[in-house]
C-alpha cells in the first residue's frame, strides 16, 4: 500500500476528465467545481447528449455522434456514468472520478435535490426538463453497486484506467477534493489502494476475494472448519463470534483471552503469543476471534474463511462504550480473568485511526499470507438479515450489526 503526496499523477495534468458513479452522489456539482479550477470545459451528458426538452431521449446514433465530436476536444471534464457510451469515451480520457458514495448517501442525493429544484430545471439538465423523482430512479440507485459497479470495474480494466482513476466515498471528501488548493497539496487521506487514489476512502480487498452474496457467504460459514473474525473493537466481532460457534460447534477462541492478556492487563510475551497460537490453529474446528496483524502469517494459512466485521468508527466507539458501561468493574467472558472493564483515550484514539492505520495492514497481510481465503466485509448497511444455510434450513442470524 502505497501513500501518494499529491495527486498530480492522474488529474494535475490531465486534459480530459470523467467523472462518474450513482445518481444522487455528487457529480454535477464536482464536475462543475473542477471545470472552474483546472479551468476545463464542462460537458453534462445529461444537458448536452441525452435529453431534449420535455423528458423526450435522443436516438442512441445521434448521442453517439454527440458524443463523439465531444470527446475528440482537446481539455473537458465530462459528467456522467452513461455505461453505454464507455466504449467512445475512456479511450479519451486521462483520468477518471468515481464518486462511489454509499446508496442511502445517494438516496438523500437525489430526494433532496428533488425538493430544492421542485417544478424547476436544474443547470446540468436541458430547458424543459422539470426536476422529477421516480421508482425506477430509486430502484436503479438501491442497486447501483450490485448491478453497475462490476460493470464499471471491468470497463476501467479494459481501457487500463485503473490507475487513473480516484475513488471518493463521501460527500466530505469530495467537498474537500474541489476546495481550492487540494489537487496542489493533496492530504495524507488521499491513499492508493489497487492502483486507484482513494480519498477518505477504506482500502479494500481485490474483488474476487471478497464474498458479497449473503447466501454464499452463509453457505462457507455453514461448512468451514476454521473461521478467522477480526475487526476493529467495538464493531462486535466477540458477539458474532459466539454465535458462530454455538450454532456450528466450533471451538471459540478469543485472542483476548487465551493469548494476548494475562491478569492484571499484563501482556504477554510476543514470542509466547505465538506459541499459543500455534499450538491452537493445528486443531480441526475453531472460530478465532481477533484482529493482530502481526500474527496473520500463521493464522490465514489455516483459515478457511474470513469474516471482516468493518463497522463505521462511530459505531466501534458507541459499541466500545456501550460494552464498557455494561461490564464496568467486571471482565467480559472473552478476556482474560483478572482483566477489568476499562476504556480510555488512547484505545479511543486506536479505534478512531483503526482504518487509517491497521486496515491497510490487513489487506497487505491476507494479500500475502491468504490470498485465496474468501473475506467477508460485514458493514451495517443491511442489518438483522436471517439466512438460510445448507439443505436442512438452518438458520443463520448474525445479529443487528451484521449486513
Amino acid at each position: 500500500m502505497n501513500i501518494t503526496s499529491g495527486l498530480k499523477s492522474p488529474l494535475i495534468e490531465a486534459n480530459r476528465i470523467l467523472v462518474i458513479g450513482c445518481p444522487g452522489s455528487g457529480k454535477s456539482t464536482l464536475a462543475t467545481r473542477l471545470s472552474r479550477a483546472l479551468d476545463l470545459d464542462y460537458i453534462s451528458m445529461d444537458r448536452d447528449f441525452y435529453w431534449q426538452p420535455g423528458w423526450r431521449k435522443r436516438p442512441r446514433d445521434e448521442i453517439d455522434r454527440r458524443i463523439a465530436r465531444a470527446v475528440a476536444e482537446q481539455r473537458w471534464i465530462m459528467d456522467g456514468t452513461g455505461l453505454s457510451s464507455f466504449h467512445l469515451r475512456l479511450p479519451r480520457a486521462d483520468a477518471v472520478i468515481w464518486l462511489r458514495l454509499p446508496r442511502y448517501a445517494c438516496l438523500y442525493g437525489v430526494i433532496s435535490r428533488a425538493f430544492h429544484y421542485f417544478g424547476r430545471n436544474r443547470p446540468e439538465l436541458p430547458s424543459g426538463c422539470p426536476e422529477r423523482l421516480s421508482l425506477h430512479a430509486l430502484s436503479y440507485i438501491w442497486n447501483f453497486e450490485r448491478d453497475a459497479a462490476p460493470l464499471i470495474e471491468a470497463a476501467l480494466r479494459d481501457h487500463r484506467l485503473v490507475n487513473s482513476t480516484v475513488i471518493i466515498r463521501s460527500r466530505k471528501a469530495a467537498s474537500r477534493f474541489a476546495a481550492p488548493g487540494f489537487l496542489g497539496a493533496c492530504p495524507r487521506s488521499a491513499r492508493l489502494a489497487r492502483g486507484s487514489c482513494m480519498i477518505d476512502q477504506k482500502v479494500d480487498l481485490p474483488p474476487r476475494q471478497q464474498i458479497t452474496d449473503l447466501e454464499q457467504a452463509a453457505e462457507h460459514i455453514r461448512t468451514a472448519r476454521r473461521i478467522l473474525v477480526m475487526g476493529c473493537s467495538g464493531g462486535g466481532k466477540s458477539t458474532l463470534s459466539l454465535k458462530i460457534a454455538k450454532r456450528f460447534g466450533l471451538s471459540y477462541i478469543s485472542l483476548d483471552r487465551d493469548v494476548f492478556w494475562l491478569p492484571g492487563w499484563v501482556v504477554r510475551a510476543r514470542a509466547e503469543q505465538r506459541n499459543i497460537i500455534a499450538s491452537r490453529i493445528v486443531e480441526e474446528r475453531w472460530i478465532m476471534d481477533g484482529t493482530n496483524p502481526s500474527s496473520l502469517d500463521i493464522r490465514l494459512p489455516r483459515t478457511d474463511f474470513v469474516v471482516w466485521v468493518r463497522m463505521p468508527r462511530l459505531l466501534c466507539i458507541w459499541g466500545a462504550i456501550s460494552r464498557w458501561a455494561k461490564w464496568i468493574g467486571r471482565t467480559r467472558p472473552e478476556m482474560a480473568p483478572g482483566c477489568i472493564e476499562k476504556i480510555d483515550l488512547e484505545f479511543l484514539r486506536f479505534i478512531w485511526t483503526f482504518e487509517e492505520k491497521f486496515a491497510p495492514r490487513l489487506v497487505a497481510g491476507i494479500a500475502e499470507h491468504g490470498p485465496d481465503v474468501p473475506v467477508l466485509q460485514l458493514e451495517p448497511f443491511l442489518v438483522s438479515l436471517q439466512h438460510s444455510v445448507g439443505s436442512s434450513g438452518v438458520g443463520w442470524s448474525a445479529g443487528r450489526r451484521v449486513s
